[in-house]
């Protein structure tokens, strides 16, 4: 019955955490004292940027994964060294060590709400503990399931959005609440003659088009989490009877992953994709023949509807550049990211053993390192690139830790023989670091870093057990 109750939670903390994105501010008053206290000492002029959350939060999400960690104990399920000090979470502690070190030695040891974020990265870092420590062999199937049936809704929500150009009504989804006319909304220009511009319900003079946000922050958010159930709809299809129902998914998954013009996932699915199935062409004996014929098939079809919805929306990513061609949008996106690389790699070369301080990107004085960086980042944005933005606050060791974390889940899938789960798992990962090269929300954010470590988890459950069956077992 324990176990039943355990694996209920972790379900629904791996498919619905899409939906459980709500934060809660808590304690804002002593939030403000920390900023009043600290602008009284700093040895600089501070100032809290607009994008920089300056209150004390927590998410839906890091109640779940701390009442599941409390359960899973208090069952005598799991202890607290096999959860935090196992061959890969323990570079995930020591990365918190290495966080709260960087804080004490930099410019903000008096700025107490940078603290406080060490919480949050905890309750991050646990999702990957919780996944990797009680998750069976037997579970992956249905939580794989499961996932993709969250997807699914997720598709309807980010096309929904676009096709009406606001937000569904969906708060009680965590659905956030935008329009195009909104400041800091990701907007494309309205391309000539779009036939979606035309809609009845679009009011006359619409400029600027929505892009799909799903229930996440951002659409390069759902970006990258269509890309991952895309990878899951391409194993499930080879390996489970549901055939027909997983081909009509397909259509609407490429379709959703277009609509939100996020360059980066969409790249990145691609070339995972390409090496999910180079990868299984050549390697024979990765699946049956039967495996092996519907492996062919999903490529086929795959193709087709990739050039049939490129067809459709070719306006559009013309539009928005940085697919077929480059404008002013694009460019404007992409000198923008090269400032923030710059930005990161100049404090990274200033600090280079602890960084900045965690958390200390948007509110770093950058002219004190180099004066012509002054005003250059003045909303509080971030370094748009997973690893530039962990070295640039937590330095070389911190860099190191999450290099050798990543290091110890890739070393035995290497070694190992290859199926087609660990397959999936190991592209999964790499499209999403991939995805990191570019952005910075697998770190930064609560969903992006729920779904890199939940699959960082699966990836590790695989090598505790024998792998992958076809056939899905259930627990309950």
């Amino acid at each position: 019955m324990k176990r039943k109750i355990l694996y209920l939670f972790t379900l629904l903390l791996v498919a619905a955490f899409p939906l459980m994105n709500t934060f809660y501010q808590v304690f804002r008053g002593i939030s403000v004292s920390f900023i009043h206290s600290f602008e009284r000492v700093a040895p600089f002029s501070f100032q809290i940027p607009p994008l920089f959350h300056k209150y004390i939060h927590f998410y839906l999400t890091d109640f779940w994964a701390l009442g599941l960690m409390v359960g899973a104990l208090s069952f005598k399920e799991v202890r607290l060294k096999e959860l935090f000090l196992n061959r890969h979470s323990r570079y995930l502690t020591l990365y918190t060590g290495v966080a709260l070190l960087s804080i004490i030695f930099s410019l903000f040891s008096s700025y107490f709400f940078q603290y406080t974020t060490l919480i949050n990265l905890t309750l991050g870092f646990l999702v990957f503990h919780l996944v990797y420590t009680l998750v069976q062999k037997e579970w992956l199937p249905s939580l794989l399931w499961a996932f993709l049936a969250v997807a699914t809704l997720e598709c309807l929500i980010g096309t929904g959005q676009f096709v009406m150009q606001h937000s569904l009504g969906l708060s009680f989804l965590s659905e956030p609440q935008i329009t195009p006319y909104m400041e800091n909304i990701a907007v494309y220009p309205v391309s000539p003659g779009s036939f979606f511009a035309k809609l009845p319900w679009i009011p006359e003079g619409h400029t600027a088009m929505l892009r799909a946000y799903g229930t996440f922050d951002h659409p390069n958010m759902l970006g990258a989490y269509l890309a991952v159930s895309l990878f899951i709809t391409y194993l499930l299809f080879i390996t489970s009877k549901k055939r027909k129902l997983l081909l009509a998914l397909l259509p609407l998954q490429i379709l959703t992953l277009a609509l939100t013009f996020s360059r980066g996932p969409i790249f990145a699915w691609g070339l995972g994709t390409c090496l999910f199935f180079g990868i299984g062409f050549f390697k024979k004996s990765l699946f049956s023949v039967e495996e092996r014929k519907y492996f062919l098939q999903l490529g086929g079809w795959i193709g087709v509807m990739f050039l049939a919805i490129l067809a459709i929306l070719f306006k559009e990513l013309a539009t928005r550049g940085g697919f077929v061609n480059t404008n002013a949008l694009s460019a404007a996106s992409d000198g923008g990211r090269l400032l923030f690389y710059k930005i990161a790699l100049t404090l990274f070369l200033a600090y280079p053993l602890l960084g900045i301080g965690y958390n200390g990107f948007a509110i770093f004085p950058y002219e004190t390192i180099q004066s012509e960086l002054l005003g250059a980042n003045p909303t509080g944005a971030l370094a748009h690139n997973f690893f530039l933005q962990i070295a640039s606050e937590t330095g070389l060791l911190g860099l190191i830790m999450i290099l050798l974390f990543i290091g110890s889940l890739y070393k035995p899938f290497l070694k190992e023989r290859l199926t087609p789960l660990t397959l999936l798992l190991g592209v999964t990962l790499l499209a999403l670091l991939l995805t990191g090269l570019v952005d910075h929300f697998l770190w930064t954010y609560p969903s992006g870093r729920t779904l890199f470590f939940i699959f960082c988890g699966f990836l590790g459950v695989t090598q505790k057990k024998e792998l992958f069956c076809s056939k899905s077992v259930n627990p309950l």
